[in-house]
């Protein structure tokens, strides 16, 4: 129940789904490629909804592109618990603690709000913006131990980290448990062709998952050539460029090997030169 003096009845939102959309996006994208028609999908698609809930914490708030000021405050070494995408106010205010003992009580909550049986689950670990791939693939391997290393002995179909659903450049992340029928698997480890990529090893997998063709929306490009010049023999720029030194003028030769020597120096260099591709982190 969210308190009153947080939300009231003009800007209560109720449940937010955050990254189960993707559970129930990627689903339903594969059934449909199967030529399910309309009225089932919608079908499948409430009842993967009941099957699934989402938890969120946040220590920022998102940036509002209004004021360029967070959307709401919090004090220092706080977490917003079950905060929303859109910068929704969450259940409460809790302190600060460490991570494991944050996903634990996260999984817990997670577990007990499921209203179905919960044996076999599908986790995703979405960042919220502001958090990285190292960050949330550690808090997806904390996840796994919680979920199978404990009483709960839960089996993980498999967990995913990544940021699916981003509250823009609010730092905090997400949990997603989705409990699994046998037939929702197969349409899980369905391959796919869409922008957004899932990640082809999940920490956690499957033998269905195992044996699932690899996702992604391009084909296997072929072997890149490489772009450094190869030193041939027959080539004026097959000797070693290097600059020559001697510009005795009245040497003709010696004047016409020098300036052979400059040229093939500069197309060496110009062609040798990595390209700049723009950032890689």
């Amino acid at each position: 129940m969210i308190p009153s003096w947080r939300e009231n009845k003009d800007t209560a939102t109720g449940r937010r789904g955050t990254a189960a959309t993707v559970v129930v996006e990627k689903l339903l994208g594969a059934l449909a490629d199967r030529g399910a028609k309309l009225d089932e999908l919608a079908a499948v698609g409430a009842e993967v909804v009941a099957r699934s809930r989402s938890l969120a914490v946040a220590a920022r708030a998102q940036t509002s592109p209004a004021t360029g000021q967070p959307a709401f405050a919090l004090a220092p070494d706080t977490l917003e618990y079950a905060v929303g995408i859109h910068g929704e106010r969450g259940t409460g205010i809790i302190d600060h603690r460490p991570v494991e003992e944050l996903v634990d009580r996260m999984t817990g909550d997670l577990l007990a709000a499921l209203p179905t049986s919960h044996d076999r689950v599908l986790a995703v670990v979405n960042g919220l913006g502001a958090t990285t791939s190292l960050e949330l693939h550690a808090i997806a391997s904390l996840l796994h131990r919680t979920l199978t290393l404990t009483t709960r002995g839960i089996r993980p179909l498999a967990v995913l980290p990544g940021t699916f659903t981003a509250a823009l450049d609010m730092a905090g992340f997400s949990i997603t448990l989705t409990a699994m029928k046998p037939e929702s698997t197969e349409l899980w480890t369905a391959p796919t062709d869409t922008p957004l990529v899932l990640p082809s090893r999940p920490l956690a997998v499957g033998a269905a998952t195992a044996a699932a063709p690899r996702p992604g929306p391009y084909p296997r490009s072929p072997a890149r050539r490489s772009t450094r010049p190869t030193r041939t023999s027959s080539t004026p720029c097959g000797s070693s460029p290097t600059r020559s030194t001697t510009t005795s003028p009245s040497s003709t030769n010696s004047s016409a090997t020098a300036t052979s020597a400059t040229t093939c120096s500069a197309e060496y260099r110009r062609r040798a030169r990595p390209t700049y591709r723009g950032p890689t982190a």
